[in-house]
């Protein structure tokens, strides 16, 4: 996922003209440029553990699209929140739910909800 990571640190950022909401976005992406994104063997033993007992379905989707749960997690991630976030969340979103409906979009979400956890938790 360094990929991802790298193109997001090399991005143009532009801070929020507001003084309050410009220092939580620094606050922010500082915590996003120093952690590292978990590899695939953890985010799916993660994403197991943590669905075991919800639903059997949402594992069978995971399991057939483990690597696009991933790296779409990965993508959204890394987004910028900018006009671009929005446009790559819509893509992302509609490619998931052509190739999998809302169980794989779900998979998705429960993979983002998981590393914003792990990362307030630091």
């Amino acid at each position: 996922m360094m990929r991802y990571k790298d193109e997001w640190l090399a991005a143009v950022y532009t801070p929020h003209k507001d003084a309050g909401v410009a220092n939580e976005e620094a606050m922010i992406r500082n915590v996003i440029a120093e952690v590292n994104f978990p590899d695939l063997a953890g985010f799916t033993e993660y994403f197991i553990q943590c669905n075991a007992n919800v639903n059997g379905g949402y594992l069978q989707v995971f399991h057939n699209n483990t690597l696009l749960v991933y790296t779409s997690v990965a993508r959204l991630f890394y987004a910028s929140c900018t006009d671009e976030f929005t446009t790559n969340a819509k893509e992302i979103g509609r490619m998931l739910h052509e190739k999998g409906g809302i169980e794989l979009m779900r998979c998705v979400y429960h993979g983002l909800s998981w590393l914003l956890r792990m990362l307030l938790q630091e």
